[in-house]
């Protein structure tokens, strides 16, 4: 084990330090190979500035730089001394802050995560105090410290401040991002949220229970008593009825009345009962029978009672909508004759007789074909809409301020889901991409909730269910395709024009969509995070951070989903560093800046 290098390193690790501060010094030792070696120690030379403490720990004296030099005990391959050297800055004044975790912008949770961490060290020639978002932190004899927030689903803004309580205070702020749960992206600039958007139909939606009037359909029994009370049955019906021996009648008219629909939903689709009161059939023919001939011009009256199982399914995303019914029995509940014949009527009356089954059997076809046909359709169109309306929607946005580009999004039913006599959930896939390059292939993902949201007014005969991740993943595409990427000279006012000689601004975080809480009053909060403007001002350089927040409301206007943001959002703004102690450009007017100039 030949020594054949030594690097030695400072802890804490700064750039500055502070005079009485107390350093430590340590030490790796390797051999050529760069494996490190543990049975070779070294010894340090004490610098004129420090006073050694115990072991290879040292006080600073004096302000300036401070060089630790230190050599391996044992010499190198050659004989020679194998030795490093490290030098630091000692300078006093406003406390010396620095925050090593968390980093602005970054993406905090999943998993067992619950709070937030905010570790650093404070270096100063006096007793300092720092506090966290005004919660006092315990410093140790290093100057390092360690401190947890309670995190919140969305943007947190800390403030951690340093102060001797002479000088000015030290003070660093940023936002980070908090989520339980972050939905990876697929490649791109592509999210998917799976179950994202949620129709449920409710048992109002099928059948509310309250009978048409005239030609208004308020629910699916409605449309199908409208179809069997319009139903051009005489088509349906064969022509002539019966021709077999010596009988022959044929229908001339059709009408049907008092017609009344139920639908239940059940475990796989709907049971339909449907009941037809009065179906008048005019009729003309006669019936040989022992050489007497029977007049069976007049008509017929009879009432139906149908039964049928309907099974609506969709297998998959990319399967489509699928409606069969798999049991019919139709039944005839009674048959009169109003033949001119009072003979004919008598023989239609036995429950025996040739003409009263072959009507029965008729009939029962003729209706039960309309349902069979009319039923399916009308699930598969009206399902099946809400399954294509959102599929492959093309935008193409430019604002003439952030960089143009086309967004895609697709919607698509993943199955149907059915609740014994209470409603059909049609939950959807939601992908949201751009024709852009992803500029943030670092992040973790669309921020979540977790559980899927539920609607609220499952007593209508319909009610959108919308996970928050659909937004913010529409949000987190447009923010990776560079939508807070801008060169913001364009933006700034006249009276700026001639002072800041450039302006950068960049989105650390993406834009986020969360439920109010609080005192909030609105339904949810749009954020924008950690915003980094970069100004040159005249050769002074200056970077803010801004946070930008707006209530935000939801509602249902003209049959469209509105979302209304509030005119004037809240903004915070900050220094984030500053190569001069007073920037000409301050907080506050970067605040008008951002009010006026980005916001619209």
């Amino acid at each position: 084990a030949v020594p054949a290098s030594l690097e030695l390193e400072v802890a804490p690790a700064r750039s500055a330090y502070f005079t009485d501060q107390s350093v430590r010094i340590e030490g790796t030792v390797r051999d050529s190979a760069g494996a490190e070696i543990r049975d070779v120690g070294f010894t340090l030379t004490t610098p004129p500035e420090a006073t050694l403490e115990s072991g290879r720990t040292f006080t600073l004296n004096n302000e300036g730089y401070v060089n630790f030099r230190g050599c391996t005990d044992s010499p190198g391959a050659e004989g020679e001394e194998v030795c490093d050297f490290v030098r630091i800055l000692v300078d006093d004044g406003t406390s010396n802050l620095e925050v090593t975790s968390p980093a602005p912008g970054e993406e905090i949770g999943g998993g067992t995560v619950s709070a937030i961490l905010v570790e650093g060290s404070v270096a100063d020639s006096r007793d300092v105090s720092v506090r966290v978002n005004g919660d006092p932190v315990r410093v140790d004899a290093m100057g390092t410290f360690r401190h947890e927030v309670s995190a919140l689903f969305g943007v947190n803004h800390l403030v951690i401040i340093a102060s001797d309580g002479i000088s000015n205070e030290a003070r660093v702020e940023m936002d980070v991002l908090y989520s339980d749960v972050f939905i990876a992206g697929t490649g791109g600039t592509e999210n998917s949220v799976d179950d994202a958007i949620t129709l449920r139909l409710g048992q109002a939606f099928f059948d509310d229970r309250t009978p048409t009037m005239a030609l208004e359909a308020s629910d699916l029994a409605d449309v199908l008593q409208l179809v069997l009370e319009n139903a051009d049955l005489l088509s349906l019906l064969p022509s002539p009825l019966i021709a077999s021996g010596g009988l022959n009648l044929s229908a001339t008219d059709v009408e049907i009345e008092d017609v009344g629909v139920q639908l239940d939903v059940v475990d796989d689709g709907l049971d339909l009962f449907a009941r037809l009161g009065r179906i008048n059939i005019s009729t003309n023919g006669s019936f040989s029978v022992d050489g007497t001939t029977l007049d069976l011009s007049g008509g017929l009256d009879a009432e139906l009672s149908v039964y049928g199982h309907v099974v609506i399914r969709k297998d998959s995303v990319d399967s489509p909508i699928e409606s069969s019914v798999d049991e019919l029995t139709v039944a005839i509940e009674s048959i009169d004759g109003r033949f001119a014949s009072e003979e004919a009527n008598a023989i239609l009356a036995l429950a025996e007789g040739l003409l009263r089954s072959r009507l029965e059997s008729i009939l029962a076809d003729s209706v039960g074909g309309t349902l069979l046909s009319a039923v399916p359709a009308v699930l598969v169109d009206g399902i099946g809409a809400l399954d294509t309306s959102l599929r492959d929607q093309t935008f193409v946005l430019d604002t003439g301020v952030f960089a143009p580009m086309t967004l895609n999004i697709d919607a698509r039913l993943s199955r149907l889901d059915t609740v014994y006599l209470s409603h059909i959930d049609a939950p959807m896939n939601f992908r949201a991409s751009t024709d852009q390059e992803n500029i943030h292939p670092e992040s973790r993902g669309v921020a979540d909730l977790g559980d899927a949201s539920e609607a609220v007014l499952f007593d209508v005969p319909a009610a959108l269910a919308a996970r928050v991740a659909v937004l913010n993943g529409l949000l987190h595409s447009l923010w990776s395709s560079g939508l807070l990427q801008i060169d913001a000279t364009a933006i700034l006012p006249e009276s700026l024009a001639g002072v800041v000689t450039e302006a950068t601004l960049r989105g650390l975080m993406t834009p986020l969509i969360r439920p109010a809480r609080g005192a909030e009053t609105e339904d949810f909060i749009f954020t924008i995070g950690q915003l980094e403007l970069d100004l040159d001002l005249l050769g002074e350089q200056v970077t803010f951070g801004v946070t930008i927040e707006a209530g935000m409301t939801i509602d249902i206007v003209d049959g469209a989903l509105v979302f209304a943001v509030e005119d004037e959002p809240d903004v915070r703004a900050w220094i984030i560093e500053s190569t001069t102690r007073s920037p000409s450009v301050t907080p506050d007017t970067l605040r008008s800046l951002v009010l006026t100039q980005l916001w619209p």
